[in-house]
């Protein structure tokens, strides 16, 4: 039988967990190899004659040192930081990476090295990942099955060839989010509603992208766990998740203040508005890198095949999570291929108009191509 509301999972034993983040970190090792031998020096960037991503890797690693410079000197100025003077909010303009913070700062401060700060960031995000994966699938499943699954969450072509793009590397925390959703509808621990809140702010203050990706993933699987769970939805556990709710949200439009002013002065386009183009929003370009994912990008035929296993009928058992990610993978899909869907030349309306229209600051997003990251639960 499925793990049900009715009987909850034993945690899975601390040696089970231990050697998981051993095999996670040795692959780690490997997949980032040689960049663990200089990773006081150099950078994880594959484009060096594209000067673009170039100076990705700059703004990255400038952003997140000024981030760690003001919230211990002055935290108040914290938008405005030290570039266009003498421009206000100029944070505002880019990425804050306030999430990634938690990972940077005790090497950076500790070595007073951005560049050695930003490769721990990297490495460390590989097995966490995998690791919050692994927790989430554990509760449903076995040992084994949950450590592929905490694998192919981590590790694919798409994670690596996209290192210099940190906006898209850090997804540890909305496994974990699920997973304390869980616990809190079977427990109703306050200690779980407040982890969870923590866990969604900083998955959101990661990056917009991520914001938004939280949003497309967590949005449905929070609406099946509700259906899931029906029968014990008592008020406890109905406030808990509006207020973690609530907070989360709260603390995201503070945040997004200086954003939302800049657009105002119109200094940050909205690509909803007539006239305003990026050539990620082109149906025809939209679409490239999608099918580049799904053919060489994603989890690869073996993910594939595991997957479509996975969701086959019968549904004797874990309906929950099959259903989490079947529909999770639909979402994540359609959303990266823009406010058009082009197959075989064929042009199809995109429920991604609504979303410009209805979430805040989605109108801004210049490549919905890496919305596929909510297709990988």
């Amino acid at each position: 039988m499925e793990r049900g509301p009715e009987r909850q999972p034993l945690p899975p034993p601390a040696s089970e967990i231990a050697l998981a983040l051993a095999a996670y970190t040795a692959l780690t090792v490997w997949w980032l190899w040689p960049l663990p031998t200089a990773w006081q020096t150099h950078t994880a960037y594959f484009e060096a004659s594209f000067p673009p991503s170039v100076a990705d890797v700059y703004l990255n690693i400038w952003a997140m040192a000024g981030d760690t410079h003001a919230l211990a000197a002055a935290p108040w100025r914290l938008f405005h930081a030290n570039i266009f003077y003498p421009s206000t909010l100029s944070l505002a303009y880019s990425e804050h990476f306030l999430g990634y913070v938690p990972l940077f700062a005790p090497t950076y401060w500790a070595s007073g090295n951005p560049i050695l700060a930003v490769n721990g960031l990297i490495f460390v995000s590989y097995p966490l990942c995998a690791l919050s994966m692994y927790a989430l699938a554990r509760r449903w499943t076995g040992g084994p099955a949950a450590a592929v699954a905490g694998f192919f969450y981590a590790f694919y072509p798409y994670r690596y060839q996209t290192l210099t793009h940190l906006h898209m590397l850090g997804v540890h925390y909305l496994p974990l989010a699920m997973l304390l959703t869980e616990r809190w509808l079977a427990s109703a621990r306050a200690r779980d509603a407040a982890l969870l809140a923590g866990a969604l702010l900083l998955q959101t203050l990661s990056s917009t992208y991520l914001a938004y990706v939280s949003v497309l993933a967590y949005g449905p699987y929070l609406a099946i766990a509700l259906c899931r769970w029906r029968g014990r939805l008592d008020h406890r556990r109905l406030v808990g998740l509006g207020l973690a709710g609530g907070f989360v949200v709260t603390m995201m439009a503070v945040m997004s203040l200086p954003h939302f002013e800049l657009h105002r002065r119109g200094l940050i386009p909205s690509y909803g508005e007539e006239g305003a183009k990026s050539i990620g929003l082109v149906p025809y370009f939209a679409s490239l890198p999608v099918w580049r994912y799904l053919q060489e990008q994603g989890v690869g035929s073996v993910g594939y095949a595991l997957a479509l296993f996975a969701v086959l009928p019968p549904w004797r058992r874990l309906r929950h999570p099959r259903l989490v990610g079947a529909v999770t993978a639909v979402i994540g899909t359609v959303a990266a291929f823009g406010p058009k869907i082009l197959i075989h030349g064929h042009t199809l309306w995109s429920p991604y108009t609504l979303l410009v229209h209805w979430v805040p600051g989605f109108a801004s997003v210049r490549q919905p191509s890496r919305f596929v990251l909510a297709a990988q639960f």
